[in-house]
C-alpha cells in the first residue's frame, strides 16, 4: 500500500516503518567508527 510520496517518489507503509530503525543502525555505527578511529589515531601518535 502505498502512503505517500516524498521528492515524487511513492513510498510504502513498510519503508516509513523500518526509517526509526535505520537512523539508529546509521547512528550506532558512526560512533562504534569514530571510536575505533579515535583509538587507532591514539596509538599512531604513541609511536
Amino acid at each position: 500500500m502505498i502512503v505517500g510520496h516524498v521528492m515524487g517518489l511513492p513510498v510504502e507503509e513498510t519503508v516509513l516503518q523500518l526509517v526509526p530503525a535505520g537512523a539508529a543502525t546509521v547512528t550506532v555505527v558512526a560512533y562504534v567508527g569514530r571510536a575505533r578511529l579515535a583509538r587507532l589515531l591514539a596509538r599512531r601518535r604513541r609511536r
